[in-house]
């Protein structure tokens, strides 16, 4: 889980609500290593623990609770197409390099509390075929079965 900590109007930073060094640490576009997105420096072991530019995010959010970032660079963050091996893992990794809103940078945002006061969320409730709409928007085109479980589950 990531806390959204809110910049302005329309930037965000991420950070991990639980940091693995009792303190918080950053998600960080790092123009030093091809727009990778990670929560320490690159080529060190240094924690990236304050917020600059390379921290802040374009934050939105789109029907369904679909997000979108984008990076300091303008870029959509997205997955990788394949797995990779880095630091001795092998997985995804996520870039700020996308160009389009495609499945790769599309972000289900489950909000699960707010820790500024007075805000509530209401949840998603729309028809099958709204729904189906809203998928189409976003170029998501899903069999009949798979929408109506979908639709169960938000």
């Amino acid at each position: 889980m990531w806390q959204f900590s809110k910049i302005d109007d329309q930037h965000i930073s991420l950070s991990p609500v639980v940091s693995c060094i009792g303190q918080p640490i950053y998600a960080s576009v790092r123009d030093d290593i091809n727009y990778y997105l990670q929560v320490q420096a690159p080529y060190s072991a240094d924690w990236i623990k304050a917020v600059g530019c390379d921290e802040i995010l374009t934050f939105t959010l789109h029907d369904l609770s679909i997000g979108q970032f984008n990076g300091f660079n303008g870029g959509y963050l997205s997955l990788n197409d394949n797995a990779d091996n880095h630091g001795g893992h092998l997985g995804y990794r996520v870039r700020s390099i996308g160009s389009t809103f495609n499945q790769n940078a599309q972000w289900f945002i489950g909000i699960r509390s707010s820790l500024q006061a007075d805000i509530q969320f209401s949840g998603y409730s729309s028809s099958l075929e709204t729904l189906q709409q809203q998928l189409y928007n976003c170029k998501i085109d899903l069999e009949s079965s798979v929408l109506s479980k979908l639709a169960m589950q938000i």
